[in-house]
């Protein structure tokens, strides 16, 4: 019996033999995998090596974008003493011209007395003192910068017991700017015309600087005047207190 199919398949006749090689099709596919792969490779290549040699020729010294910024380590104790022994004498080089110097008696019993006006390291404070001789007399001079534990820096007020009988005491607390608050005071002690001046100025950080004027030798006998009024006027030993390149945030 003759079906549709068979009759179809007469008409159509056998078809010719197929000219594609189906063993070379594959192979040339995989060498086209292959030759893009190593494309890929060499570009990636191409890629490290321009960027190694854009490294290669960028000028010494000069920072990436990415780079981070190594922070910059405070500076010694003996390093900060010696930064405000200049800042120190500078000063008072300034506001007495021409003055000799002396050691100044140590304010404690038994201590060594440092080198005039250079700051020594206390621990909680730094400090510097001189005996200060020019053509009107001497006087003394101490200057203390840190945390020293004094009257001031406990209560913020001035001394509230009653100053001996042979002591004229002043003492005014006043705010000064950038939120710091100073302590000004004025005595005349004894009958031999002894005066002195005491400034300290209390910053927000905790910082003090303050300073001791005399027209005598505190600590070296009794108090005698040695010129007629104390090494800096009030206002100087005020401006001095205040002088931003005492100030200092290790102590």
């Amino acid at each position: 019996m003759t079906t549709h199919r068979d009759l179809l398949d007469l008409e159509i006749g056998t078809p010719p033999p197929s000219t594609i090689d189906i063993d070379s099709l594959i192979s040339r596919q995989r060498r086209r995998v292959r030759l893009r792969q190593v494309g890929f490779a060499g570009v990636a290549v191409a890629i490290v090596l321009a960027v190694g040699a854009a490294f290669l020729f960028l000028p010494r010294g000069v920072r990436m974008e990415w780079d981070t910024a190594v922070p910059s380590e405070p500076p010694s104790r003996s390093a900060e003493a010696t930064r405000l022994t200049a800042a120190l004498q500078q000063l008072v080089s300034q506001a007495v011209p021409g003055a000799t110097l002396a050691k100044a008696p140590p304010p404690i019993s038994n201590a060594q007395p440092g080198d005039p006006l250079v700051f020594v390291d206390r621990g909680s404070h730094f400090e510097a003192a001189a005996v200060v001789t020019d053509a009107a007399g001497t006087g003394t001079i101490r200057v203390n910068v840190g945390k020293e534990d004094t009257q001031f820096r406990s209560e913020r007020a001035c001394m509230s017991d009653p100053a001996p009988l042979d002591v004229k005491y002043q003492c005014e607390v006043i705010p000064v700017p950038d939120g710091a608050i100073l302590l000004r005071s004025s005595s005349e002690i004894g009958e031999e015309n002894f005066h002195r001046f005491y400034v300290e100025i209390i910053r927000v950080d905790g910082n003090t600087v303050s300073v001791d004027v005399s027209n005598g030798v505190i600590g070296d006998g009794p108090y005698r005047g040695q010129r007629p009024q104390p090494l800096l006027t009030m206002d100087q030993a005020i401006a001095l207190a205040q002088e931003p390149s005492l100030a200092t945030t290790l102590a």
